[in-house]
């Protein structure tokens, strides 16, 4: 078996030599430094940063935000004027739809 890498813990299953590598393990666990309790979600951010808003519009413009029940894409809108230098890739968009449909 070979060692964890940094910033992950071993588990039982990764210290075993006859697991086979396809097989599920445990996910590993990442030391962000973040504090769990202090994530909120949906990450108030998407109201008022373009940069958040954007790209979560154009992978998902129907998506209702729970809190202000409006559209990704009517937040994006209202955002799009004051992020001028933000440009659309279409070809990483089509990349990340394939990833997460």
């Amino acid at each position: 078996a070979t060692a964890p890498r940094p910033g992950t813990h071993a588990t039982a299953s990764s210290a075993r030599s006859d697991v086979t590598p396809a097989a599920p393990r445990p996910f590993p666990r990442i030391h962000t430094g973040i504090d769990p309790s202090a994530v909120k979600i949906p990450d108030p951010d998407i109201l008022v940063r373009p940069f958040v808003a954007l790209p979560l519009a154009e992978l998902a413009p129907s998506l209702i935000h729970p809190i202000t029940g409006e559209t990704l894409a009517t937040i994006a809108a209202r955002l799009a004027p004051a992020s001028r230098t933000m440009t659309l890739r279409p070809d990483v968009t089509d990349a990340l739809r394939r990833l997460l449909s």
